[in-house]
């Protein structure tokens, strides 16, 4: 039997706290977990070292400062271009007062196939508000801190 090549992996997440835009912008994915196959380049890039098919899974907190309802959009991209049909649009409930912000998670799926070795996927985002961020939550009381994006990705085939 042929020897199987072990197919790609990657868990990221970010550490930073990024303020809503109404352009879009690169979500900012700063640190990897574990990466075989693929790696972190940039903000928020991420390099597939084969072709091949695969899933990304993404969760994205975003938070609202504001005492009205805001949006995010959230979408892919391939090789620095809109990939179709892959946006999303989530609303942010207003925060309940000044100590107790509105919070959203955003987790979306996509199966897509790389072309080259060296192609690359991103998330941008988009609001109405700059009252809109994805934060980075310190640990409290025994839990772990919360990163505020997590991208997983898996090659299928």
């Amino acid at each position: 039997l042929p020897e199987m090549l072990s197919p790609g992996f990657g868990s990221f997440y970010d550490t930073t706290t990024q303020t809503g835009s109404s352009t879009g912008q690169p979500v900012s994915v700063n640190a990897v977990t574990t990466a075989v196959g693929m790696s972190r380049s940039g903000v928020g890039r991420i390099v597939l070292d084969a072709i091949g098919t695969y899933k990304m899974t993404y969760s994205i907190q975003l938070m609202n400062n504001d005492n009205t309802v805001h949006y995010a959009d959230i979408w892919l991209k391939y090789n620095g271009v809109n990939y179709p049909f892959s946006n999303t649009r989530f609303h942010v409930p207003a925060r309940k007062s000044a100590g107790e912000h509105g919070f959203a998670v955003a987790t979306v799926d996509f199966i897509g196939t790389s072309q080259n070795v060296g192609d690359y996927v991103e998330l941008y985002w988009k609001t109405d508000s700059t009252s809109v961020s994805i934060p980075t939550l310190a640990a409290w009381d025994g839990v772990p801190d919360t990163p505020g994006v997590i991208v997983n990705l898996s090659q299928i085939v």
